[in-house]
């Protein structure tokens, strides 16, 4: 049976843009556009954020929906930029692809969920107890990836143990900590994700 999400026979599809969205006339000194431009490929856009700061969060929201396939359609929301409003760096990132080894539909049930830590719900979770996954517990928290299909790109998952220990695993995350996570060992994991 075909799995949840992309099918893996689905190639990778992978887009970052960058945008430098700046008030017309604003003074930016040219080694600053130098490095956004050369090293980020984000280039400048003139929007006056003083006479018409509607239309600039729409022409903002606009580009990024369109960066984003039409994922991210209201990314400012309203209020979010001002008269005041100087500069907008917008980043959009862009992934398609299918689990290298898929979730089975018919396994995907509704299964509770805790919202920032104290609230659960119940949501489509995907369930998969045939496949090894990279694995880490440690200090609090448990490290889980899963591979796209024909890309050394994969998916990370950093659960607390604890249901409100969100903000003490953000506390420990370091660029050591995530390189040790994009190498973990593999093994056998019944994962429970939700459906996204």
């Amino acid at each position: 049976a075909q799995g949840e999400g992309t099918h893996p026979s689905t190639p990778v599809e992978l887009h970052v843009a960058n945008r430098l969205f700046v008030q017309k006339d604003y003074p930016l000194r040219a080694p600053f556009l130098a490095l956004v431009k050369g090293d980020y490929g984000a280039e400048p856009e003139p929007l006056d954020f003083v006479h018409a700061t509607e239309p600039a969060r729409l022409t903002i929201n606009g580009w990024v929906e369109e960066q984003t396939k039409g994922k991210i359609s209201d990314l400012i929301p309203t209020g979010g930029v001002t008269k005041d409003t100087r500069l907008a760096l917008a980043n959009a990132i862009y992934l398609h692809a299918g689990w290298s080894e898929p979730f089975d539909k018919d396994w995907t049930k509704t299964a509770e969920f805790f919202v920032h830590g104290s609230k659960s719900e119940m949501v489509p979770t995907m369930n998969d107890t045939e496949h090894d996954y990279g694995y880490l517990h440690r200090d609090g928290f448990t490290a889980v990836s899963l591979h796209y299909v024909g890309s050394g790109i994969q998916f990370l998952v950093l659960l607390p143990d604890a249901h409100d220990g969100l903000p003490a695993l953000e506390q420990k995350l370091t660029p050591a900590l995530l390189a040790e996570c994009a190498a973990l060992p593999a093994s056998f994991v019944d994962l429970y994700l939700p459906k996204f």
